[in-house]
Order: structure tokens, then C-alpha cells, then sequence
């Protein structure tokens, strides 16, 4: 987009200063979470009683 002129470089600087921003907060967001807890556990689970059904 900067190329073609459809965002100037201050622009593209926010942008990318936005998308760092979100990538950190997400980092500590689940480094935050209870030691032993992991979103996909409960995938494994599911699975686990999927086949023993």
C-alpha cells in the first residue's frame, strides 16, 4: 500500500506500531495465564472422551 501511494509513512508507521502493540499484549496476555493452564488442553480432552465413547 505505501507504493501505490494509498498510505503515506507516518501512516505505515502506525500501522505497523499498532500491529507490534497487539502482538505484545497478546505475548503477555498468555504468558499471564495460571502456570499449568493451556488453551489446548481442553481440545485433548475432548478428544480423550471422543474416544473412549
Amino acid at each position: 500500500m505505501l507504493d501505490t501511494d494509498a498510505i503515506d509513512r507516518m501512516e505505515k508507521l502506525e500501522i505497523v506500531e499498532l500491529a507490534n502493540a497487539a502482538y505484545w499484549h497478546t505475548v503477555e496476555t498468555l504468558n499471564d495465564w495460571e502456570p499449568g493452564y493451556s488453551p489446548g488442553a481442553s481440545m485433548t480432552t475432548c478428544r480423550e472422551l471422543a474416544a473412549h465413547a
